[in-house]
This record gives structure tokens, sequence and C-alpha cells, in this order.
């Protein structure tokens, strides 16, 4: 059998985080990892999101080897990704 393998979506970036970004670039002392932390995290939650919609529309990415998978849409996977993608 297969092994299961864990999926890990990346996390929403923090409110707080995206506040004290912009409260520093509105006094003119612009802190640049900050920056490079919330662009990083939102570019990686885009990503997680962006495979999420590919994945219900048949197209399955490995979150371990990257391989893609098609999935024909008579197998109506979408209700199944939703629940599995609900939890994260």
């Amino acid at each position: 059998m297969a092994e299961r393998l864990s999926i890990r979506w990346s996390p929403k970036v923090r409110p707080d985080k995206i506040r004290r970004l912009y409260e520093s670039e509105a006094v003119g002392r612009l802190d640049e990892a900050l920056l490079d932390d919330v662009l990083i995290g939102l570019y990686l939650r885009c990503t997680s999101i962006a495979r999420v919609t590919e994945a219900v529309d048949g197209r399955v990415t490995c979150p371990q080897c990257e391989h893609i998978t098609w999935i024909p849409p008579c197998l109506n996977i979408s209700h199944h990704l939703l629940n599995i993608y609900s939890d994260h």
C-alpha cells in the first residue's frame, strides 16, 4: 500500500505582521526583514490556494515530488478535496 503523505499548506500571514509592515513604512523606516517575511508568506499562501483550486479542477500536484496528475471530472473529487483542505 502506498505511504500516505502529510499535506501541509502554507499558513495565513498574521495580520499584525502586515500592520507592522505598513506602520514601519509610514514612519519612513521600512523593516526589510519583515517585508521579506510578509512577501514570502503571501507568495507561499497564494501558491497553496492555487494548488487547491487546480486540484478541484482535476490538476493535482503531488506535494512531495511535484508530479502533476490529471483526474477526470467524472470522478468528482472536488467535495473530497474541499473536506481535506478545509481542515487547514
